[in-house]
């Protein structure tokens, strides 16, 4: 699988539309053993085309014990990790999805998000290199998502 150049051609593609509420859903098993980009050049080009990317991990039933994925899957390596980083840092999230409800409640909150986006403009930084964004509110109780910073170049 080339998930993460997959990922970045999706990218690019929504980049050139015209669209204003644009995001990558990714569905996947986590793994990729065949992308020629890695996951921070891929969120290095999402983030340079404001593309959210929004990956959800299913499970099948034959890697779960019960209710929870089997020990050998590793998912907190895949939310934690390169995948997980990837969906951060581009300003959208990683999901787990274990069956048929949660995929469900995971599809919900990804168009709920999506319905709610807001368009911030800013000033940027001209020195080259990487900017990182903080995005703060007055209320403690709100969820915001930005991806990470942006990059400079000479």
């Amino acid at each position: 699988t080339s998930l993460f150049d997959a990922i970045a051609e999706t990218g690019r593609t929504l980049a050139e539309g015209s669209g204003t509420r644009r995001a990558v859903v990714a569905l996947t098993d986590g793994a990729d053993n065949a992308s020629s980009l890695t996951a921070g050049e891929v969120s290095g080009i999402a983030s340079s085309i404001d593309v959210p990317v929004y990956i959800v991990v299913v499970v099948s039933p034959y890697d779960r014990d019960g209710k929870k994925p089997h020990p050998s899957l590793n998912v907190d390596e895949l939310v934690n990790g390169h995948l997980g980083n990837l969906a951060r840092w581009t300003g959208g999230d990683i999901y787990v999805s274990l069956g048929p409800e949660q995929a469900a409640r995971t599809a919900r909150e990804i168009v709920t998000e999506l319905r709610q986006q807001y368009l911030i403009a800013f000033e940027p930084d001209t020195r080259p290199g990487w900017h990182p964004i903080e995005l703060r509110t007055r209320r403690d109780n709100l969820v915001v998502r930005t991806r990470s910073g942006y990059y400079v170049r000479d």
